[in-house]
């Protein structure tokens, strides 16, 4: 079968898995597993389960773990290439070794602590907020105290989160 490879270049012939072992001088079993562990995946494969040479060489190249030497096996269980995933986990390192360095400047807070102080200052606040009349106040006498309940109970909770902030600022 002729498969034209669509890069301009002459019709590539579509080989077995043992023709292509012979091409790559490794076995059969070898290319089955090159193909499971999807380092020669479409269009390197065709949908005949034939493989097209030049195009599974460099799939198998751009996946090449350079700890194992060329064309190794499992470098990369088929989610990019060797350099990809090695990028991947040194970036996740990195961002570890940072979150690391900012909870020991004292930078991070834990979230359940945070929780802990401020849910029921902020629920004692809601209710205080909810308990204030909801009708439209007509009166200015009482217009006023609606605003100084209203200030008093955001004074209340401002005080509260002041002394909180306080005991947990860096010393």
């Amino acid at each position: 079968m002729t498969v034209v490879t669509g890069d301009g270049d002459t019709p590539e012939e579509a080989l077995t898995f043992e023709a292509f072992a012979r091409v790559i001088g490794k076995s059969r079993p070898y290319v089955s597993a090159l193909v499971k562990n999807g380092r020669i995946r479409p269009p390197a494969l065709t949908p005949e389960r034939k493989i097209l040479a030049s195009l599974a060489q460099q799939q198998i190249a751009d996946g090449a773990d350079p700890a194992r030497g060329p064309g190794g096996l499992g470098a990369t269980g088929g989610e990019g290439t060797y350099a990809t995933q090695k990028a991947r986990l040194t970036a996740a390192q990195a961002e570890q070794a940072e979150l690391a360095l900012r909870e020991r400047r004292g930078e991070l807070v834990d979230r359940a602590a945070v929780a802990d102080v401020f849910g029921p200052l902020l629920r004692k606040l809601r209710d205080d907020l909810v308990g204030i009349p909801r009708d439209i106040v007509s009166d200015p006498e009482e217009a006023d105290r609606c605003e100084e309940a209203i200030t008093a109970a955001l004074e209340g909770v401002s005080a509260e989160i002041l002394t909180y902030a306080g005991d947990a600022g860096p010393g």
